[in-house]
């Protein structure tokens, strides 16, 4: 079960707020993304204790191409090349491919990828600070997402946590470090090969 549970925060996030509210923090991030990379840090917990952590590297570049790349506790790689989504596990040698727009519909990652503005699907309330970032919610205005609530955390303009929350009341933490905005990232960051061997799963459209 560790393929689910790694990769279903991520694939499981266009921003703009009512016309009366001013820019926020999140929004003028969104506005003026083009790249973006970096380290995290992912738990997920229910019932208020930890079930799973995990670390690895992030890059992603508007639009459609995001790189998500667990290194511990062990591999896996999510690879997004504007196309498809490549879900890549060494351990079992196998890769799925998926297309991009089936894979990433509701998801909490679209919100980097794409140019919609996100006020269309959520509700966007600040809350205020707390452990010193700017914390605003964002809730799904139609049941279309399998998170009930998305929280994202910023400071000196940058995200550096989300807080995510699904339909069971399972929460997941993702603490962004070390981050890169909007430098040169090759396209060729984002493309894959499935290496000789490996067992290719494709879905269908």
């Amino acid at each position: 079960m560790k393929a689910k549970w790694l990769w279903a925060a991520v694939i499981g996030l266009s921003l703009h707020t009512p016309a009366w509210a001013e820019d926020t923090a999140l929004e003028h991030f969104i506005a003026s993304l083009q790249t973006l990379e970096g380290e995290f840090r992912q738990s997920v917990s229910a019932s208020g204790k930890a079930t799973q952590e995990a670390t690895g590297r992030m890059a992603l570049k508007r639009p459609g191409r995001f790189l998500w790349d667990y290194t511990r506790p062990y591999r896996q790689t999510l690879i997004a090349d504007g196309e498809a989504l490549w879900v890549y596990d060494p351990d079992l040698e196998q890769a799925t491919r998926k297309p991009l727009d089936e894979a990433l519909r509701n998801a909490p990652v679209s919100i980097f990828l794409e140019d919609r503005p996100l006020g269309e699907d959520f509700l966007i309330t600040a809350l205020g600070e707390e452990d010193g970032l700017s914390w605003f919610s964002l809730k799904p205005r139609r049941d279309v997402s399998d998170f009930s609530l998305i929280e994202i955390g910023m400071h000196e303009g940058l995200i550096r946590q989300m807080r995510l929350t699904d339909a069971l009341e399972q929460r997941t933490l993702v603490s962004f470090s070390a981050l890169k905005l909007n430098e040169p990232i090759d396209d060729s960051r984002f493309a894959f090969t499935p290496p000789e061997g490996v067992d290719v799963v494709r879905g269908a459209r």
